[in-house]
């Protein structure tokens, strides 16, 4: 599941940064594939275990299998799409002459992309609309093969907090960079945040205490809820979790568990490392809240934190590397104040789905804006019309402002190439 939820959190930024039709392929494939494959009453399974007579048997493949599922049409077209090259001759789909045992597990080969639609089309001598159709056409095909004739692995049902919400923060930034387009997502996403309370556990279904990586990862989840519905009651619990969060830092880092052995994990393998997780969170929480405090307490920390990083490669740090260059860039803060006049609607939704690598969004009601506890947003304008005010850095003012999705992604590049030098 963890592995699932980060791979659909990469393709949906780079879907936001791109548009590129690939990155939405692979990020509905993943989502779909998590909630049919792992989604069970109230929350996911954390992981898959071979029930077959051979491991990995259920998803991976032989030449003559793919024959079969496809047909004498397609099934050239699917082995050379997939990379299922007969085993005696070859293993490697990118070296079909050179004996290799890359890419087999127990004899069968895994199937790997090996065409772009672009590349699929001109091989097909069609149109890339087309192209995908045939593309949807191969995989409905052999997945259907493929659940008639093998057993479904078994699932890991264990209800673990911190992979539950790194699939629940997938889901809801899938919902949001694809314009709302999946409601199961979002359906599915409440329903297991609707589990937490502000005391995190190691299991959704209570338990003892609950690790800085469940506690950074509830944190994260319920701040991408805050910024998809608007919902202050998520802000608010949010809030009350990294409360207990702060139980965890010590003067470099957050330690992995309030008791036991003081380790502090900050390397990212195989997966972003607890200390990064925290950190995200607790700067969104303070880009929303203009939290002084907080802030105040990660800049002591980050000195230490980040000491002796430079001897690992960077794919071991790039966590903590990316929320050093959030601590010092600041965010973006959208908030589109609603006047119930429709137009709030577009604006929501388009800072959502704009990209930015630091931003937060918020949608609150103009009825209950000076309910909202951060000063800056409690002084915004109250006009008869919905509009997005947006500041860039560290409790700043709410310097600029537009009624039009199309102002919303101006500003948004701008503040791209101010900080990054984007374009």
């Amino acid at each position: 599941m963890v592995d699932n939820a980060e791979a659909a959190l990469d393709y949906a930024n780079q879907y936001a940064a791109t548009r590129d039709e690939e990155f939405l392929d692979a990020l509905n494939l993943t989502l779909s594939f998590m909630l049919s494959d792992l989604g069970v009453e109230g929350g996911f399974a954390v992981s898959l275990a071979s029930d077959g007579e051979r491991e990995g048997e259920y998803y991976t493949w032989t030449p003559a299998e793919v024959d079969e599922a496809l047909g004498s049409v397609l099934g050239g077209v699917g082995r050379r799409l997939f990379g299922v090259h007969p085993i005696a001759v070859s293993a490697d789909p990118y070296s079909p002459s050179r004996e290799t045992t890359r890419g087999v597990v127990a004899g069968r080969i895994v199937l790997r992309r090996m065409f772009d639609i672009l590349d699929l089309a001109s091989t097909l001598g069609v149109s890339s609309h087309q192209a995908w159709k045939t593309l949807q056409d191969i995989r409905l095909k052999m997945k259907a093969y493929r659940d008639a004739k093998r057993r479904k692995p078994r699932r890991d049902e264990t209800p673990y907090t911190y992979p539950n919400m790194l699939a629940v923060e997938s889901m809801l930034v899938g919902y949001a960079v694809t314009g709302f387009s999946r409601s199961e997502w979002l359906t599915k996403a409440l329903v297991v945040l609707d589990r937490l309370t502000p005391r995190v556990t190691r299991r959704l279904d209570g338990g003892r205490e609950g690790l800085a990586e469940d506690y950074g990862a509830s944190l994260n989840a319920l701040l991408t809820a805050y910024e998809v519905t608007g919902n202050l009651r998520l802000l608010e619990l949010a809030s009350s979790v990294a409360g207990r969060l702060k139980s965890f830092m010590v003067a470099d880092g957050f330690r992995d568990e309030l008791r036991g052995t003081p380790t502090l994990s900050k390397l990212d393998s195989p997966n972003e490392s607890p200390n990064s997780i925290c950190l995200r969170g607790v700067l969104r929480l303070c880009a929303i809240l203009d939290d002084a405090r907080w802030l105040e307490a990660v800049g002591g920390l980050l000195p230490n934190l980040m000491g002796g990083l430079s001897r690992y490669k960077e794919v071991f740090v790039a966590g903590l590397y990316s929320n050093l260059d959030r601590f010092m860039n600041g965010a973006v803060h959208f908030v589109v104040v609603d006047a119930g006049d429709g137009r709030a609607d577009m604006l929501h939704r388009a800072g959502l789905m704009a990209y930015h690598p630091f931003k937060v969004v918020e949608r609150v009601a103009l009825e209950v804006l000076g309910e909202h506890p951060n000063p800056a947003v409690r002084g915004l304008p109250r006009s008869g019309q919905s509009r997005a005010y947006v500041r860039r850095g560290w409790r700043s003012s709410f310097a600029e402002s537009t009624d039009r999705p199309e102002g919303v992604l101006k500003h948004l590049e701008t503040m791209l190439h101010e900080s990054y030098n984007y374009s």
